[in-house]
Formats: structure tokens, sequence, C-alpha cells
């Protein structure tokens, strides 16, 4: 049975990237049409996703706020806080990942990237650029056909969308901490999510990524806000926060920097989608 395996392994790779990379392209593209609560509600909406997995294929550039409206064709956006983020000025979002309905895998971040654009009445750097892992790195899958694709799919993705992917093998990737402090310099919103993994309720945020959150807070001063995003029915919800006080966590409180981060989250979900917080916020 190994041998089979490594056989059908060997075949897989031997056919040219090119194909490949079409092949997992569709296979992306059937499973968001037709996979469980993922399918989209219109014909515009699928004619929507088809458009930008042909552009992630062919490298274009594909800004999330101009996709969020067309993708979510048929659902209603319903935004509270917006009135609070700045304009011009640089901001740093913290997010839940939610796993539910149309915002399920990375689909919260049309969302996400929409209400900032308006926000900002789409004038200056109003597209939002997102910090992201390396996808499929986890050892059981990394040199897999499935991982290898996943991660060729994952940077076909990050290229087209501009976002800062963090802990990339690639040897020409750029130093994601340059990336990062560039686009705030330019008075642009950074977005994080500390879970760093989708869920249907909050998980405990990583420490690694609270340590960012205060290496950012500390070099460049920005302020930094919660956003909380779910889907119920046909509305997709996005509420955003007050800005998070960290005045009093020290340099060692990447932990801690994280569950608060994830508790003010928490404070704006509906209290069953608030997870190993719930006890906390209901303080």
């Amino acid at each position: 049975m190994k041998e089979i395996y490594k056989a059908a392994e060997r075949a897989f790779l031997e056919i040219p990237e090119d194909f490949r990379d079409w092949a997992t392209v569709r296979v992306a593209e059937y499973f968001l049409q037709f996979g469980p609560n993922h399918g989209f509600k219109t014909p515009k909406g699928r004619w929507w996703g088809r458009k930008i997995m042909d552009d992630w294929y062919h490298g274009g550039t594909t800004p999330l706020s101009e996709f969020a409206r067309g993708l979510f064709d048929g659902f209603n956006f319903n935004f509270e806080g917006l009135e609070n983020l700045p304009r011009e000025t640089a901001e740093i979002l913290v997010v839940n990942q939610p796993n539910t309905g149309p915002l399920r895998g990375n689909w919260f971040k049309f969302l996400v990237n929409y209400a900032v654009a308006e926000s900002r009445g789409r004038l200056g750097n109003y597209e939002a650029c997102w910090v992201q892992g390396e996808i499929s790195d986890s050892p059981v899958f990394r040199n897999t056909p499935i991982g290898i694709q996943k991660r060729r799919l994952s940077r076909m993705i990050n290229k087209s969308c501009n976002t800062i992917l963090v802990g990339s093998s690639q040897k020409d990737s750029k130093n994601p901490i340059i990336e990062m402090r560039r686009h705030l310099r330019d008075s642009g919103v950074l977005v994080i999510c500390p879970e760093g993994k989708d869920s249907a309720v909050l998980l405990r945020g990583k420490k690694e990524v609270g340590e960012l959150l205060l290496y950012l807070l500390q070099r460049t001063n920005i302020p930094i806000r919660p956003a909380a995003a779910w889907c119920g029915g046909t509305n997709l919800n996005l509420q955003f926060g007050k800005r998070i006080d960290l005045s009093s966590v020290d340099v060692n409180g990447g932990q801690k920097v994280a569950d608060l981060a994830m508790i003010e989250i928490a404070r704006l979900l509906p209290r069953d989608r608030r997870g190993v917080y719930q006890k906390i916020t209901d303080k």
C-alpha cells in the first residue's frame, strides 16, 4: 500500500506545475460553490467567485474591498461602530476568525476590508492589509501533494491580495515586519487574527501573536482596535469596538496582550460565540 501511495505521489509531482495550479484553483472553486455552508447565494455571487479564482490563478490583483458586494450578493451587511474608525490615520485591527456560513475560511476578510474602505470613503490607503501565517505548515502534510498545493494556492492568494505572509519558507519573501511598518507609516490599516485558525467559537489567542502586537505597539505607537465578525442567517455582522488600552502590559506580556485582545473581541460577539472567553466577559 505504501508503495502504491508513493508511486501516486511521484506521478502527481511529475504533472507540470501550471496544470496542477489550474486544477487546484478549480477544485477550490468547486468546494466554494458546493461545499457545506460555503455556497454562494445568487448566480451573481457565483460569477464573482469564478472571477476571483481566475484572478488568483493568473496573478491578477484582487483588492478584497472591491469583491465583497459581488461575492456576498443576496446577503445583508450589518456594521456597527464604523463611525469610530479613523479615516486618515493608521490603525491595527484584531479580529476573530469565524468558520460558519459564507464568512468561513478567509471570506470574512472581504467583509472587513469592505467596511474599512467604506469608512475611509475609498480615499487614500483604504485597502486593509492582512497578516497571515504560512498555510499547510503541519509536518503531516508539509511534503505531501495536498500540502504542497495548499501552500501554492495560499501564495497565489497572498500575492494577489497583497497579504503579508509570516513564516514563509520562500527565500525571496520580504521581511514581514518591515512590510507591516511600511503599511502603517503609509496611514494604512493592518489586520491581525490572534487565534491563528478559524473556529465556530473563540479560541485562546496565541502568545506569539500577542508578542507581535506588543512589538508593533512599542515601535509604532499605533492604536489597536478589536472587531468581531459573525454570520446570522442572511446577515453578515461586523462590529468594531473601542481601542484597547495596553499601557499596563510589560515587555514580556505576549500572552497577556493576546488574551486582552481576545477578551475585547469576545465582548462584541453574541454570548454563545465567545468560547473560552465567555465566563471572563460575563463578569
